[in-house]
């Protein structure tokens, strides 16, 4: 099972999510295996009833760290820094029509857990297991690994459409970033960042450092389409997408499609679906 080294925790949650109830989030870490599986094999509804209080009698030595979230603010950084190395399941109670399933954490260092109407995601710090990685640690605010090669993840895009629905961003410009390159590590530092962090300090520090790398950006009034555009590179490359909007909390990475349509919802929730026949290798 992936292990935790855990420094700090910081939770943040848009404005309008939970009918703008606050939110119980809860994270919970274990050091045998077992005990991870059972809590992933819950849901979120289980955890927070019967399930969860007799998890806890039967698991004295977890750790639990819980916390309720405002909708539109921020809470900490929290040190959850402890001695040893644990598995890690997070449980965020957001209403939905079906019950939000255990969400695993894999991330070692500073994290940030965003919290939105679909649930929570988990950014920030670096991967506690990730693909291409024998193992990874975090120090020095820094990610290091030991690497294998690394599988290949190309897209071979042509045309990217965006679409972003009346309402969304408060009916202001929503700008997307789509960001390619035939590097996977730098790929995998793309997919690490969290969406306000890439459009902040840490995106122009990327850019400046990584010329090579083909950056395209658009602005898209709310209640338009927009596209499509031609972005067509040669060779194999992989992609990552980000919406800047307070419901995206983390990039997309493109899958093998030759036409991608970049989808943003009422409440600002950014998805990308396919607009064409995947590639043929």
């Amino acid at each position: 099972m992936p292990t935790l080294t855990l420094e700090t925790v910081t939770l943040r949650m848009a404005a309008d999510v939970n009918d703008r109830w606050p939110v119980p989030v809860e994270l919970v870490r274990v050091a045998d295996p077992a005990a991870r599986e059972q809590l992933l094999a819950m849901n979120v509804d289980d955890w927070f009833g019967s399930a969860g209080e007799a998890f806890r009698v039967a698991n004295t030595d977890a750790l639990y760290d819980a916390w309720e979230l405002v909708p539109g603010t921020t809470a900490g950084p929290f040190d959850v820094r402890v001695a040893g190395r644990y598995g890690g399941v997070l449980f965020c109670s957001v209403r939905s029509e079906e019950p939000q399933l255990a969400v695993p954490f894999e991330r070692d260092g500073e994290v940030l857990i965003s919290v939105g109407n679909e649930g929570c995601t988990v950014a920030g710090g670096c991967a506690s297991r990730r693909a291409g990685l024998l193992s990874v640690s975090w120090g020095g605010r820094t990610c290091t690994g030991r690497m294998m090669a690394r599988p290949a993840r190309p897209t071979r895009v042509r045309e990217v459409t965006l679409e972003v629905a009346r309402g969304a961003n408060d009916n202001w410009p929503v700008r997307v970033d789509l960001v390619r390159t035939p590097d996977g590590a730098l790929i995998d530092d793309l997919l690490d960042m969290d969406t306000e962090v890439w459009f902040g300090k840490a995106g122009e520090e990327f850019r400046n450092a990584n010329p090579e790398v083909r950056f395209d950006s658009w602005e898209v009034v709310p209640g338009t389409l927009a596209g499509p555009y031609d972005v067509r590179l040669d060779g194999r490359v992989g992609g990552v997408v980000f919406c800047d909007t307070a419901g995206s909390f983390g990039p997309t990475e493109l899958a093998n499609d030759t036409a991608v349509v970049v989808e943003i919802n009422a409440a600002g929730g950014c998805a990308v679906r396919s607009g064409g026949r995947p590639w043929s290798w």
